[in-house]
């Protein structure tokens, strides 16, 4: 099999406080095995676990970095996420490019030190909800403010590609329009299957699950993880709560139903 090369990913994770709400199925409880379902599969996968760096963020009114890019060694296994704040996109996105910039020097030094090569980052940005709203008077983000944070992804993304995909959960029309702007690099995309706000918590179990089997058969069948990602989260398959049908075989993927 291909080397798939030294593969870095960023989880941004909305934990505001919609992400509490039990007409939503309370999604964010949903959250608290992410980093243990992937420390298991390192477990057991030894490809995956050699070259995979992950990052993990969450924002709300303001963004976080919750644990720095790293090896899955390091992680936290039992992580407990709390719902706060308003959904501000645009703290989330400066955060991104901030850390997307941050990085290149160690990511870099680790590359020099493996002797592998580091493919494009990949960013999985999680919402359900719309950007904006007023909590505890914190003034309301503008689209303005938004868009500004968002040319710095991109700008970035210009320099060195970046794969970005932008995950709704339980969206409206009017919040997944405003979404569909979101996406970046050669196999990003936006994905906010329709079902309301009672899927929820059912759309991000499914979410993860495509995020952790996408990095394994990247790292499995040496396939750029960008590649594998944009063949998982099809709109159409994932609407169809069809599963993972982007199988590769040796040579290259398998037909896609």
């Amino acid at each position: 099999m291909a080397d798939p090369g030294l593969m870095s990913i960023y989880l941004v994770l909305d934990t505001s406080q919609s992400m509490g709400w039990e007409e939503e199925g309370e999604p964010i409880k949903e959250l608290d095995g992410i980093i243990e379902k992937i420390v298991r599969q390192c477990e057991s996968t030894p490809e995956l676990a050699d070259n995979l760096q992950i990052e993990l963020m969450t924002f709300s009114t303001h963004a976080n970095v919750l644990l720095d890019l790293q090896d899955w060694t390091g992680l936290e296994k039992e992580l407990t996420f709390t719902p706060d704040g308003a959904t501000c996109y645009g703290e989330a996105f400066n955060k991104i490019a901030d850390e997307l910039s941050a990085n290149d020097e160690g990511l870099a030094r680790l590359e020099k030190s493996r002797g592998a090569k580091h493919v494009d980052p990949v960013v999985f940005f999680i919402t359900d909800g719309q950007p904006g709203g007023t909590i505890d008077d914190h003034p309301a983000e503008t689209a303005e403010q938004r868009d500004a944070a968002w040319n710095r992804v991109l700008e970035y993304s210009n320099r060195s590609n970046v794969n970005f995909f932008a995950l709704g959960l339980g969206l409206d029309q009017e919040a997944r329009t405003i979404l569909e702007q979101y996406h970046c690099g050669k196999h990003g995309r936006t994905v906010a299957p329709e079902g309301g706000e009672a899927q929820a918590r059912a759309q991000l179990a499914k979410f993860i699950s495509l995020i952790v089997e996408s990095a394994t058969r990247s790292a499995i069948y040496g396939i750029d993880l960008g590649e594998v990602a944009e063949r998982a989260f099809d709109q159409r398959k994932v609407i169809n709560a069809g599963g993972f049908d982007g199988v590769p075989a040796k040579n290259g993927f398998g037909a896609v139903k």
